[in-house]
């Protein structure tokens, strides 16, 4: 029941292009011919080859036997990651928009796509490709797909849906996003159904609004994170997935972040307010932030858990 709604000034301080900017300020990029590889050190490139791919399939439920090897190029089987953007794969119709999200075709393509990437495999266990990430919005779907041999090093993975249909914000039109990291380098795709018909101009903006509201969680460079994962002072501790918005630093009373106004100095929002816990018979139910409350520059936080206790019988006098 966390807040699926982020404050707007939220999306304008972790907007993709900004996040962008702070990469390039910190990461020597290499371009042209090299966009795709990562840099490990300034002496080390470890070159991968992506496939991207898009089709509109017009709200068409694929057939059983529908065979993907001709768009997906398995014959030359010299990709490492492919990632899919579908668009209608189910109709557009009020029910599909306006209802629970129909999740059977998505997974009906899923499973077609992973039968021509592994068709050459001897069996399940030996699989080439399987589904690091995927995510649905009414009839838009992106899915990724990876080498078996890079799961180790692909990390992080996340998924954003931006509607921007109906009232500018149904996702019967909009983006779904997914981004990763591969070693050290930050991948994100954006998979965009823009209205036909109209003004070239409405769609540049729809295209733009959706980018700036694109947002992902900033789980790699989380210093609490990293130290679960170390161990050390956090040893055997735990926590939940943060998935709300920052909880600082905050103008009193105020949604807007300190640093959006052009006079101040600009930092980035932070996640400073967690819960931990550990020990058996523990499960986390719940890990939100309650956004209602503004009297602080921090937002306050909560966890509910299901707790298995002992019954120890009571003494009789």
């Amino acid at each position: 029941m966390g807040e699926e709604n982020p404050s707007s000034k939220l999306s304008e301080i972790l907007r993709p292009g900004l996040v962008a900017g702070k990469l390039l300020r910190r990461r020597r990029l290499v371009s042209g011919e090299d966009a795709c590889h990562e840099t490990c050190t300034q002496s080390e490139t470890v070159k991968y080859r992506v496939f991207a791919g898009t089709w509109n399939v017009a709200g068409v439920e694929p057939p059983d036997d529908l065979d993907l090897d001709d768009w997906l190029d398995t014959d030359a089987n010299s990709y490492d990651i492919y990632v899919l953007g579908l668009q209608e794969i189910v109709p557009l119709n009020a029910r599909n928009v306006l209802g629970p999200t129909r999740s059977s075709p998505a997974t009906k393509w899923n499973s077609l796509i992973g039968d021509a990437l592994n068709r050459s495999s001897s069996s399940s266990t030996a699989a080439l490709f399987s589904c690091v990430a995927s995510e649905q919005m009414v009839g838009i779907f992106v899915t990724v797909w990876a080498r078996r041999s890079l799961r180790r090093q692909l990390r992080h993975a996340a998924a954003c849906r931006v509607g921007a249909g109906v009232l500018g914000r149904l996702g019967n039109k909009g983006g779904v996003s997914v981004r990763f990291m591969l070693h050290g380098t930050s991948f994100c795709f954006v998979c965009c159904h823009l209205a036909s018909g109209g003004d070239a101009g409405d769609r540049n903006a729809d295209a733009a609004d959706i980018l700036s509201r694109t947002t992902f969680p900033c789980e790699e460079n989380d210093e609490l994170l990293l130290e679960l994962g170390k161990g050390g002072s956090f040893d055997g501790w735990r926590e939940g997935h943060v998935t709300f918005a920052p909880t600082y630093k905050y103008h009193l009373n105020s949604d807007c972040f300190y640093g959006c106004e052009k006079k101040e100095q600009q930092r980035a929002p932070a996640w400073c307010d967690r819960i931990l816990w550990r020990g058996k018979g523990l499960r986390q139910e719940r890990y939100e932030r309650c956004g209602s409350y503004r009297m602080s520059d921090h937002r306050p936080v909560r966890a509910v858990f299901h707790a298995v206790c002992e019954s120890l019988p009571l003494a009789s006098n």
